[in-house]
């Protein structure tokens, strides 16, 4: 305890020290942007945001988290108090005496639904947790929650609730939480708002909140760290806060007085040419410059703007102020990702050809392409993001089939877990086409499906009926690039029949492709080939694309499983261009900045042109840089040249 108290001394001193000299910094809190101004904006966001009261308030539970392997326990928590906060964005657990743990539901992926992991190092804390405390059926109190920043790197949090209707009420509220959380729209005042909340939840064992961690919060600015705790000082007025004093009008008038605030005011006195408001036209011009073209808007659509973004209730007629300039800026019309993109914008309905499809290359390997390691997890990340296009690689192992990258030296792991994790994954969040890539090297006897008898596959026809169902899985087997003498060239039938099967076949010329006239048929080549084909036959390229699938995955001797640019690939039409999605480059980014669009859906429509059969079109210059030689018919405002970084 004197330790303790020592300790908060001197963070009181230390931030004293840092505040001297503010003699004559007046305290300014300003009042742009009321709270309530802010939740009315908001609404709109929070309309669809439901939580049970009982988890708002609290449930008892025990918390373990385990890492990927399910050995050791990192954190155990027993007898916590779990909550969910009232806007569905943050989960948390205290106990007596620790500090309260906050997890950021975006950074979730799944409620699992399967049993628990089985094995004699497997939850070992866990399992005599629920052995000690006589636990009948203990399953139904457990809820398993996987998380993770990326695709790799996965956690795994176990809450044992102390009654069955708390962990039903967890399992049927955090999957829509958590997809909301992930995959919602985001506008700049919801960023805000979700970092408030953050703030107010994460206090110390006392559940008090120093201001010197608010300051940090805005750190890496042109802002000093003793000018952050003079802002965050002239907002809250005291160094050690309770939740309650963090209030939302004081968190946002403190942000206002960062150093960005002033140079946007600065913009604004431009725009207004001196005086103290915006007029529709001068707004007008604003949005021209910054955005596309406003043709179209007329002085009365400018006021409807104004009307929409205005902090007090006079009218448009007397122009925008500062403040409701900057609740402008913080709505959803500045998001980075327009709303119109993150919603189902593109027609579902055109022909599989039409699309760009989020694809996956040897999708179960978490590393290298060597002496790598392989996780059936991947699988379910990889889904959950949004990827409609997985590789599976099947050989014959000592126990049954195993997936693993042939002759590398991969770990392998049985294609039942993969299975599972597919079934369990592949329409939580997105109801499209699954699409399967199948390497296939098992002999006919290997493929038969498992006997209904079989224990780990609870009831095998789950699979199958989800597969027919809907005709929501396509496949096909593309040969190996390598032959193993034992694996035949045949599908067995029961495989076979579960599936809508795309047959691949060897690329010989475009002119025979189109000759045939096969659609079913498609190609896949690895990124040498295929841009050897761009460079010389883009035109042909491309019309095939508009009737036929295509797949460009990695060229083999990147082992370490780097990527390539898939936008030359995107350029002629390719729809799968299939990238090692656990690097995490510049081209991955890339990836998955192309496929936010369409709610994260894992499809997006393809240009017009680029599905019409009659396009003649050079994608590329003659250095190989790619353009889009359409028409279009407008005015030309004005030419920024920008430098591509990536």
């Amino acid at each position: 305890k004197n330790v303790r108290n020592e300790k908060r001394t001197r963070s009181f001193f230390f931030s004293r020290r840092l505040l001297r000299g503010r003699r004559g910094f007046a305290p300014c809190i300003f009042s742009f942007l009321p709270a309530a101004r802010a939740m009315s904006v908001l609404s709109h966001v929070l309309d669809d945001v439901t939580v049970d009261d009982r988890l708002t308030q609290g449930v008892t539970a025990a918390v373990y988290e385990y890492g990927d392997k399910f050995e050791t326990v990192s954190h155990m928590h027993r007898n916590a108090i779990v909550r969910i906060d009232n806007y569905g964005w943050h989960m948390s657990w205290k106990c007596d005496g620790r500090v309260p743990q906050l997890l950021d539901l975006s950074t979730a992926w799944q409620v699992r639904k399967d049993e628990l992991p089985t094995g004699p190092d497997k939850i070992t804390e866990l399992r005599k947790f629920l052995t000690d405390q006589c636990f009948e059926n203990g399953d139904s109190r457990v809820v398993w929650l996987m998380i993770g920043t990326g695709v790799i790197s996965v956690t795994h949090i176990f809450l044992v609730c102390d009654d069955r209707d708390a962990a039903m009420m967890f399992r049927s509220q955090l999957p829509d939480l958590i997809k909301r959380a992930r995959f919602g729209h985001h506008t700049p005042l919801t960023v805000v708002l979700k970092k408030w909340r953050e703030v107010t939840l994460k206090t110390d064992v006392h559940g008090q909140i120093e201001l010197s961690w608010i300051a940090n919060l805005f750190k890496g600015g042109s802002m000093s760290d003793r000018q952050l705790l003079k802002c965050a000082f002239n907002a809250f007025g005291k160094l050690i806060l309770s939740p309650d004093d963090v209030t939302l009008t004081k968190f946002i008038s403190m942000i206002y007085t960062l150093d960005l605030f002033p140079r946007i005011k600065t913009i604004f006195d431009s725009i207004c040419g001196g005086t103290s408001s915006m007029t529709p036209q001068k707004l007008h011009d604003f949005l021209d410059k910054q955005r596309d073209t406003c043709t179209g808007y007329d002085d009365k659509s400018m006021k409807l703007i104004m009307r929409k973004y205005q902090i007090e209730e006079q009218q448009s007629d007397l122009g925008m102020s500062f403040g409701d300039f900057l609740l402008l800026l913080l709505s959803e019309e500045a998001a980075m990702v327009a709303s119109e993109g993150a919603k189902d914008t593109d027609s579902m309905t055109h022909p599989l050809s039409s699309y760009f499809i989020n694809s996956s290359h040897n999708s179960y390997l978490t590393g290298r392409q060597i002496l790598g390691d392989s996780s059936s997890d991947i699988y379910r990340t990889l889904l959950l993001s949004g990827v409609r296009c997985i590789e599976i690689d099947a050989w014959n192992g000592k126990d049954g089939v195993v997936v693993t990258h042939g002759h590398a030296y991969c770990r392998k792991i049985p294609l039942k877990d993969v299975l599972h994790a597919i079934k369990d994954s592949a329409f939580e969040y997105s109801h499209l086409p699954v699409i399967l890539s199948l390497e296939n090297h098992c002999g006919l006897s290997d493929m038969e499906m498992p006997d209904e008898s079989e224990e780990d596959l609870n009831d095998p026809n789950d699979l199958t009926k989800l597969i027919n169902s809907a005709s929501r899985f396509q496949l096909w087997r593309r040969a190996a690039s390598y032959k193993w003498k034992k694996g035949p060239s045949e599908i067995h039938h029961d495989l076979s029949a579960i599936v809508n099967y795309c047959q691949t076949v060897s690329f010989k010329s475009f002119e025979e492709s189109k000759e045939k006239g096969m659609a079913h048929e498609m190609c896949s080549f690895d990124e040498i080939a295929a841009r050897l084909l761009v460079m010389n036959s883009p035109e042909k390229f491309a019309i095939y694309n508009s009737s036929h699938l295509s797949r460009i995955y990695p060229d083999g001797t990147k082992w370490m499983s780097q990527n390539f640019d898939p936008h030359e690939f995107w350029c002629i039409g390719s729809q799968l261009v299939a990238l090692n999605i656990q690097t995490n480059d510049k081209f991955n980014q890339l990836n998955r900045g192309m496929f936010e669009k369409n709610k994260y859906s894992g499809y997006v429509l393809k240009p017009e042109y680029l599905q019409r059969p009659d396009t003649f079109i050079n994608p590329f210059t003659a250095t190989g840089t790619p353009i889009f030689n359409y028409k279009v018919t407008g005015e030309v405002r004005g030419v920024l040249d920008i430098k591509r970084w990536f």
